[in-house]
């Protein structure tokens, strides 16, 4: 056991070791990327990437795939200091996320790096993501909230308040602009088709609705990398989780106030890749003229 100055230093040292394991561990991942194109689901969080990436494993194409949802590292940086907890960002994830970036900017001769992305309808995908990082907000949530000592009203008020709305609105110019040097809003989304597929100087991109996976996800993949029998493969939904119940009676009783539903609806994402009807859809069911799905 190591000490220092007589005081044991021992979770420093844990620390460390882990680190350090984490990081040769991604090398030997990453070591492979020279016999085979990589994939990469870069994407930011709760849009269905899981489900993506799942899929493709599934389709065992011989070639590595790989989940991040930052490659900036001002983001990186960012997500680190929110989240002092290590076990809530494994270590493993941000030299992973760190590996990718420098060998994406460098480039790979011979390679054209293959990026899949989403991209959501902002107010699902907040509430998606409050649900998932709940016991930032609320230690104990799940015995709290079965023990009826966290209110619905607390937690949408907790949701308007205290979430970073703002982050689904920015991560296309944030990350993939910054990094991959790909402007998506550049030229126009084909609405009615769901995807669209973005040519850069070493990478190619296919954006997908989340909405639209299901119906337009097959002729996507198809024309992405060939593949003709693409199944989706639902994985991480919010049904599996043990916050469902608490997140379900969110999505039944709440009511979102005007200046909300207008500052992520006006924004230049919902604007850009979801039409006026669908914009109003998604109005109707957050103000509660509908049902939420």
């Amino acid at each position: 056991m190591l000490s220092f100055g007589g005081k044991v230093k021992r979770n420093s040292v844990d620390k460390s070791f882990h680190l350090s394991k984490a990081y040769h561990h991604c090398r030997l991942r990453l070591s492979n990327l020279s016999d085979a194109d990589p994939i990469v689901v870069y994407q930011m969080g709760k849009v269905g990437s899981s489900t993506i990436k799942t899929s493709l494993v599934n389709l065992r194409l011989g070639m590595p795939v790989y989940q991040v949802h930052w490659l900036a590292q001002e983001s990186i940086d960012q997500v680190l200091a929110n989240h002092a907890d290590a076990k809530k960002v494994p270590a493993s994830h941000i030299w992973e996320s760190q590996f990718l970036c420098r060998k994406i900017v460098r480039g790979i001769e011979g390679k054209n790096w293959k990026i899949v992305t989403l991209v959501r309808e902002p107010i699902a995908r907040n509430l998606s993501a409050f649900f998932q990082n709940i016991h930032k907000w609320f230690p104990d949530f799940n015995s709290r909230f079965q023990s009826r000592s966290i209110t619905i009203e607390q937690l949408i008020d907790c949701f308007l308040e205290e979430f970073p709305h703002h982050e689904p609105l920015n991560w296309f110019d944030s990350e993939m602009k910054k990094i991959l040097k790909i402007d998506v809003f550049a030229c126009d989304f084909p609405q009615s088709q769901g995807y669209k597929i973005y040519e850069g100087s070493n990478v190619s991109v296919l954006l997908l609705r989340t909405e639209d996976i299901h119906q337009c996800s097959r002729d996507a993949f198809q024309e992405f990398l060939g593949i003709e029998d693409f199944e989706v493969i639902n994985d991480n939904t919010s049904n599996e989780k043990e916050y469902f119940p608490a997140y379900r009676e969110v999505l039944d009783s709440i009511r979102l106030p005007d200046g909300y539903l207008d500052r992520m609806y006006s924004s230049k994402l919902s604007q850009h890749f979801y039409c006026r009807e669908a914009i109003s859809r998604f109005r109707e069911k957050w103000c509660g003229k509908k049902s939420v799905d």
